[in-house]
C-alpha cells in the first residue's frame, strides 16, 4: 500500500515539472534575442529589411524553423525567436520549412513574394496550423507594432 502512494505521488509531480518546465524556457530564450530585435526595430532604415518571427506555439517546439529568403538560408528560429534580413531591390521572396522529426508531417509554408521598397521594412509571423495529418506552416504580413508585441513580449502562455 506504502508503495501505490509513492507511485501516485511520483504522478502529480509530473504536471508542476511541466509547468516549471514552461516558466523557464520562456524566461531564458528570449532576452539576448530582444535586445537585438529591439536593437535593429530602433535603427534608421537605411535599407529595407524583413524582420520574421516564430510563434507557433508548443507544437513542434523542440525543432527549429529555417526561413528561407531568396533562396538562402537567413537562420533558424526556435519559439519566439526572431531574425532580420535585408531585401534586395526588386522582388523578393520568403519561405520557411520545420526541421527534424516535426518536419517529416509539416508542409512548408507557401512561397510569399514582396516587392521591396527603399526605407520600407517589412514584418512576418511565423504560424503553425494543425491539422489531423500534420501541420502547415504559414507566414502573415504585420506591421511595426503588432510584430513588437510578439517579438519582445514573453509569456510562458506562448508556449501552451
Amino acid at each position: 500500500m506504502h508503495l501505490k502512494e509513492i507511485d501516485m505521488q511520483q504522478i502529480l509531480k509530473i504536471p508542476f515539472f511541466l509547468f516549471v518546465s514552461l516558466v523557464l524556457i520562456s524566461c531564458s530564450a528570449s532576452s539576448d534575442n530582444e535586445r537585438r530585435i529591439a536593437y535593429q526595430l530602433d535603427q534608421e532604415a537605411t535599407s529595407s529589411k524583413i524582420f520574421v518571427v516564430r510563434h507557433t506555439g508548443s507544437p513542434g517546439i523542440m525543432n527549429n524553423i529555417s526561413v528561407i529568403h531568396n533562396g538562402r538560408n537567413v537562420g533558424d528560429l526556435g519559439m519566439k525567436e526572431a531574425l532580420v534580413s535585408s531585401s534586395v531591390e526588386g522582388m523578393n521572396y520568403l519561405t520557411a520549412s520545420m526541421n527534424g522529426l516535426a518536419g517529416l508531417t509539416t508542409r512548408d509554408a507557401p512561397i510569399i513574394s514582396y516587392e521591396s521598397e527603399p526605407d520600407r521594412n517589412r514584418f512576418f509571423v511565423i504560424q503553425l496550423y494543425l491539422k489531423s495529418n500534420g501541420a502547415d506552416l504559414y507566414f502573415i504580413e504585420v506591421n511595426e507594432t503588432q510584430f513588437k508585441s510578439v517579438a519582445l513580449k514573453s509569456s510562458w502562455l506562448d508556449y501552451l
